[in-house]
């Protein structure tokens, strides 16, 4: 039987990949493509790493760390010596075949350890590997099925097998194919570490079982981390800190993990127990229950970390690493399903104690209700392979018909050394070889904080940049809203009462090329329509100067500045912002109009809301001198301020209602000020928003 088993197995693998190939190829026109944009990420970080860049995404900008999967990089390097541009899909669906072949051979291999009939096992290894929704993420051209892959082969060589290298292998590649691998393979040396402090003084039932195994392990993966860390100063790989809600710039842990257990919850309940309807019949997360929660506890008994207990903590902590991102329920699910993988293996056990329990132990009786249950679960994922080959092929085809085309448009029409501001990195570098500038953050250095910061720090960087052109769809960052007209205006002769209709990025006019859909709607899968068009830098740097002049005749001069957003200098500034209480967080602005009162004075500015207040250092101050503190802000209220230097109260600033731009100023006495750097600390008393787009902080000039 397992002889006929993999050869099953193989010959199934190799059709579903041939089905998955087809619909691609049909859908997208007899074109090659992926159904996500990321796929051609990895594509891109394999090329450049093949031709002697490694882990460059931009060639000559040096490494970047967008490759969340480093081992899946390193396996398609070598086929990009081969496979050149679209040609590079090829090979991938033999990969993808690959994986889905060893998963599901090691599926059934430990379901026959563990439950010890072979045609259940095989039964049980199908049912993975007929799932249409698992089938789209393999053949992805994501790491998924690499993951996924090496989860089970960990799994089985951790607990079926007594060869130390094997063992060592599959675990440190695991730890290396995926952060959440690395959580998997630190789990399970926590466990076994456990073990061992439990059962101090008795002899080990298993024979070669060290705990320096694990260890190692664990070292292997942490390099990942360590390498991202020499190379860009931060641990974390640009892709989880574009895509984690830890990364917020402000916010609040309870708030956080309170919506990252709802997801989690939600995501239980509409994959994991049915309730989507298209990844697994409805109670299965029953099933799984009833498959793993016995044998863990028998195992717990024992004091002993077998695999019930190693699958248990692996479902659903590894589950739960993938829920605190913003991005967790894109792309059917993507970032779950290596995890599917554990709950299959359990709710099989699960559904064969239930079948075992119910059915008489009748040879015939047994033999039909056995094909009943394959023919039922089995037909079930039959109809998602349909419903999922049909989306797959929409998908490559939206993929082709807007990133690739895009991508093949700039290198035949946009000059190579320019640079291009882009939210979809992938395959647009991957076809056009362009320099570009991920505003995501998810290839290109730093940026990522700047986009979990909002709009305003987005835009600030962007002024230090100076992209040439914008390729990116409008559907993001808010890029065509428009300035608001003041319905009320506050003040006589307020400028803001013109609807100042502009757009922030240059993209109406002109747009040198436009990429939609082919068919409706046409914010699907990908988004909204891809525009490029030239980068408007005409207003880049206009809000940098102050637009009134508070020097009174030159008793002032500057000093110091903060431009609020920019996080460059609220770093060098200590600049902090708050609310007046969780869960509120600070907000992020971008806004474009006119000065109230100078309707010919336009700026484009990034800052930020609160209802809280800030606290910032000055430098550069001369002790003993009338300090004037300079704040542009938008629109806001009546607001009272308390201000503070140092620690002391020097005075409340109260401000009035008024529209569009303008510039408040406080003076600090020179009594206040002892030496040449300050610390000012803003509370908000009046219970108002208010909102700060920059800071100037000018001295008075002369002798004390």
């Amino acid at each position: 039987m397992q002889k006929n088993a993999g050869k099953y197995i193989a010959i199934f693998s190799a059709a579903i990949a041939l089905v998955f190939f087809i619909s691609m190829f049909l859908f997208s026109g007899l074109h090659l493509s992926a159904p996500l944009d990321d796929a051609f990420i990895y594509m891109q970080y394999a090329k450049n790493t093949a031709a002697g860049h490694f882990l460059e995404y931009v060639r000559g900008e040096g490494y970047s760390s967008g490759a969340t999967g480093f081992l899946y990089v390193l396996l398609l390097a070598p086929l990009t010596l081969i496979f050149k541009g679209a040609f590079l899909v090829i090979p991938i669906y033999f990969l993808s075949a690959f994986f889905l072949f060893i998963t599901t051979l090691y599926i059934f291999k430990i379901l026959k350890q563990l439950i010890k009939d072979e045609k259940f096992a095989l039964f049980g290894a199908f049912l993975f590997a007929t799932n249409g929704s698992l089938l789209w993420g393999y053949f992805s051209g994501m790491e998924i099925g690499l993951f996924s892959c090496l989860i089970v082969l960990s799994l089985y060589y951790v607990f079926f097998s007594e060869k130390l290298w094997l063992k060592l292998i599959c675990l440190s590649l695991l730890a290396l194919s995926r952060p959440e691998g690395f959580i998997l393979t630190v789990l399970l040396a926590g466990l076994k570490g456990l073990e061992v402090a439990l059962n101090i003084g008795k002899k080990s039932e298993k024979k070669n079982d060290y705990l320096w195994v694990y260890l190692l392990a664990v070292v292997a993966g942490f390099s990942y981390f360590i390498m991202n860390k020499i190379f860009t100063g931060d641990f974390m790989p640009d892709s989880m800190r574009s895509k984690s809600n830890f990364s917020l710039l402000y916010f609040y842990y309870p708030d956080i993990i309170k919506q990252g257990l709802a997801d989690y919850l939600e995501i239980l309940k509409k994959i994991f127990n049915g309730n989507l309807e298209y990844f697994f019949f409805h109670y299965m997360f029953l099933f799984f229950c009833m498959g793993a929660l016995p044998g863990a506890w028998n195992e717990l008994q024992q004091k002993k970390i077998g695999i019930y207990i190693l699958a248990f903590f692996w479902f659903f902590i590894g589950l739960m690493s993938t829920v605190f991102s913003s991005f967790a329920g894109v792309h059917n699910y993507r970032y779950a399903m290596p995890f599917m993988t554990v709950f299959v293996i359990f709710a099989v056990i699960g559904i064969y104690q239930v079948f075992t329990a119910f059915v008489p132990d009748k040879q015939l009786v047994k033999k039909r209700a056995f094909s009943a249950l394959v023919i039922l679960l089995l037909s079930f994922n039959a109809f998602s392979i349909v419903a999922n080959v049909i989306n797959f092929g929409l998908d490559c085809k939206d993929i082709y018909g807007q990133s690739i085309t895009a991508g093949k448009w700039i290198k035949q029409n946009i000059p190579a050394d320019k640079t291009i501001a882009l939210n979809d990195a992938g395959a647009i570098a991957y076809f056009s070889d362009a320099k570009i500038y991920d505003l995501v953050g998810l290839v290109t250095n730093g940026q990522a904080a700047c986009f979990r910061s909002g709009n305003g720090s987005v835009y600030e960087e962007i002024e230090r940049k100076k992209p040439d052109y914008y390729m990116i769809h409008l559907g993001w960052f808010n890029y065509e809203g428009y300035d608001e007209p003041c319905n009320e205006c506050c003040v006589q002769g307020c400028e803001s009462k013109e609807n100042l209709c502009y757009y922030k990025y240059n993209l109406l006019q002109p747009r040198l090329a436009e990429f939609n859909l082919k068919r409706p709607p046409a914010y699907y899968i990908i988004g909204s329509p891809e525009i490029c068009a030239p980068a408007d830098q005409s207003m880049f740097k206009s809000g940098d100067m102050m637009k009134i002049d508070h020097s009174e005749n030159g008793k002032y001069e500057q000093k110091d500045k903060i431009d609020v957003a920019d996080l460059r200098e609220e770093k060098a500034h200590a600049y902090k912002i708050w609310s007046q209480g969780p869960p509120d967080i600070p907000g992020s602005l971008l806004k474009q109009t006119s000065y109230l009162g100078l309707p010919n004075v336009k700026v484009l500015d990034g800052g930020r809301v609160t209802m809280g207040g800030e606290s910032f250092t000055v430098e550069n101050l001369t002790p003993g001198k009338a300090l004037k503190i300079v704040r542009r802000t938008y629109s806001t209220p009546h607001n009272v301020i308390d201000v503070f230097v140092d620690g002391k109260k020097a005075g409340t600033w109260e401000t009035s209602k008024h529209c569009a731009f303008t510039e408040q100023e406080f003076v600090v006495t020179g009594e206040k000020i002892t030496s040449d750097k300050a610390m000012v600390r803003l509370e908000i008393k009046s219970k108002t928003n208010y909102n700060i787009f920059y800071y100037w902080f000018l001295e008075e000039k002369g002798d004390n």
